[in-house]
């Protein structure tokens, strides 16, 4: 049996290596690399008036698309776009 104070070195010396194994193990990019990221949103509002409560949805659904150029720069677009508003007046759609 190994005394807590051994136990407590060890796993500190493992939690290190484990730690400089992953700095050397960052990503290296390439110049013309392409990263796609979806992104969804949703949101919901309320409000009191005197004629009662009128509730307001929201979505929100992309794929943001950026695009590494050179060494320092990057360019970011939608790739598509998906927006939904619903309320007491109807529902409204955007695609992009």
């Amino acid at each position: 049996m190994i005394n807590g104070r051994l136990w407590l070195w060890l796993r500190l010396a493992s939690l290190c290596a484990i730690c400089a194994t992953a700095a050397h193990a960052q990503y290296r990019r390439n110049h013309s690399d392409t990263v796609r990221l979806r992104e969804i949103t949703t949101g919901s509002t309320a409000v009191t008036t005197p004629t009662g409560i009128h509730e307001t949805r929201s979505e929100h659904d992309a794929t943001v698309v950026l695009a590494l150029r050179g060494a320092d720069s990057a360019r970011a677009c939608y790739e598509s776009l998906r927006l939904a508003t619903t309320s007491p007046q109807g529902t409204w759609v955007t695609l992009g």
